[in-house]
């Protein structure tokens, strides 16, 4: 069996070292001895990638999905008093560590995977359980065996499905009450206005303690601070009825374009598609494939949302060359009790809404500030009071999800909650903050007044994904 060969071949390392010494011995007593070090210390250690499947709700189905963790993105500490290795930071949930590869480096390459009844050779092509401890010994160069490590693999331990939340601070400038957060690359954008301009403070997205000072943008006066969006690698923004674009967030240029802007409402910048949506001055939706040369498409209707307006863009399952987009909005109408969510396809000139149907009972509420996310392949809304069925919704107190693309939307009732002291940040903050989701699947939600930070994932989407 491969474990006899194993002891067979701990049995030819031992007879070799013996003979080492035995040669030695045997050498005329004008040669000098030769001294074997007795060092068996491991002085490096590390995990190869790991592979885990699972199951995910994709498109209404249960699919299996694979995870991968890249092994040189969580180094392993050691020990060398207490002989002990271990990840300082934990692998992703639900890690599968049944069948590790590992590298070790040592002070000789003879290593025994220790055990009770009996030690086994170490070879680095083997598959090792790290379910539990596993301990090495490394065999030195005079053939005695040192002291056992105890190797750890460390795994966080939440509900896959669960969204696990981080305060990350109060280093928020509270001085700020509007606000729109977007994110590039690795920064987070800040927005707002101060007296008769627009400010902006920004964040490492791998860190959020640490902001900017308030800086002063050079836009024209009463710049929409709201309008900030990212479309590829810009920055975009309305003031007045002309565009402008900006690489970092500080220095901002006139987009060189014959149309006049009323609202900027969505973009979408996929591998096939790439193209800005906007409102213009005549009250007609248009887009643009380059910011410059627009299309003037049908006029806007009434109940089209006005304020507070979010967006998301994914691909089709069905066909990945063809964009889906959402935009919901603050409800303007007294009397209605729904927000309505406006959608079309890239390949669609008309913006389409879907009306709630008679006696309709799956429907996303009326919400203060509503805020609209695509994430985990879904939709989720959010935002601050309303009324459900005659009943009063405290601020921040249910995420809804819509698993037909924003047609219906129904309460979340595991898994997805938001900390209980969101309600009072969102009355503390008089209803201003931001949200906005990372490239590492964080969903941050920035206050203002108290200046906390905030940011939670679904546990699972620490996992890089593979087809």
């Amino acid at each position: 069996t491969h474990l006899q060969m194993k002891i067979k071949f701990l049995t030819v390392i031992t007879s070799l070292l013996a003979a080492a010494f035995m040669i030695t011995s045997c050498l005329d007593n004008d040669n000098e001895e030769i001294e074997y070090s007795p060092n068996s210390s491991i002085t490096a250690f590390a995990i190869k990638n790991i592979e885990t499947k699972y199951l995910s709700e994709v498109n209404g189905k249960d699919t299996t999905l694979t995870a991968t963790v890249v092994g040189k993105d969580y180094p392993f500490a050691i020990d060398q008093l207490q002989r002990t290795i271990w990840n300082v930071d934990s692998l992703p949930v639900g890690t599968d560590i049944s069948k590790v590869v590992v590298e070790i480096t040592a002070d000789t390459p003879w290593l025994v995977i220790a055990a009770e009844d009996k030690d086994t050779v170490w070879t680095s092509t083997d598959s090792l359980n790290f379910e539990n401890p596993v301990k090495f010994k490394v065999v030195a160069e005079n053939g005695t065996y040192g002291p056992a490590y105890t190797a750890k693999i460390n795994v966080h331990q939440q509900v896959p499905d669960s969204l696990q939340w981080s305060h990350i601070g109060n280093g928020f400038n509270t001085s700020i009450e509007v606000q729109k957060a977007v994110t590039l690359d690795d920064k987070l954008y800040v927005f707002t206005q101060q007296g008769s301009k627009v400010a902006l403070t920004t964040t490492d997205i791998n860190s959020g303690k640490s902001w900017t000072e308030l800086q002063t943008l050079n836009l024209p006066d009463y710049a929409d601070y709201s309008s900030v969006m990212v479309w590829g690698s810009n920055l975009y923004i309305l003031a007045g009825e002309e565009l402008y674009r900006s690489a970092n967030g500080t220095e901002w240029s006139k987009v060189n374009t014959d149309a006049k802007f009323s609202r900027l409402i969505a973009n979408v910048y996929s591998d096939n598609n790439k193209k800005l949506y906007a409102i213009n001055a005549e009250n007609h939706f248009m887009e643009s494939g380059d910011g410059i040369t627009w299309k003037v498409n049908e006029e806007v209707p009434a109940n089209f949302p006005q304020s507070h307006l979010s967006y998301a863009a994914y691909p089709l399952m069905t066909n990945t060359s063809i964009d889906y987009l959402a935009v919901m909005g603050d409800n303007s109408i007294p009397t209605d009790t729904a927000t309505i969510v406006w959608a079309k396809l890239t390949t669609e000139n008309t913006w389409g809404d879907y009306p709630i149907m008679e006696n309709e009972s799956k429907y996303c509420p009326k919400l203060a500030n509503i805020s609209m996310i695509y994430y985990n392949e879904l939709l989720y809304a959010f935002g601050g009071p309303g009324k459900s069925y005659g009943k009063d919704i405290p601020a921040f107190s249910k995420f809804y999800v819509s698993k037909d693309q924003g047609v219906s939307w129904t309460p979340v009732s595991q898994y997805l909650f938001f900390p209980e002291e969101f309600t009072d940040l969102y009355n503390q903050a008089k209803g201003n903050y931001s949200f906005v989701v990372d490239k590492n699947n964080f969903l941050w939600i920035i206050w203002s007044k108290s200046g906390q930070v905030w940011r939670g994932r679904i546990n699972k989407m620490g996992f890089l994904k593979k087809d």
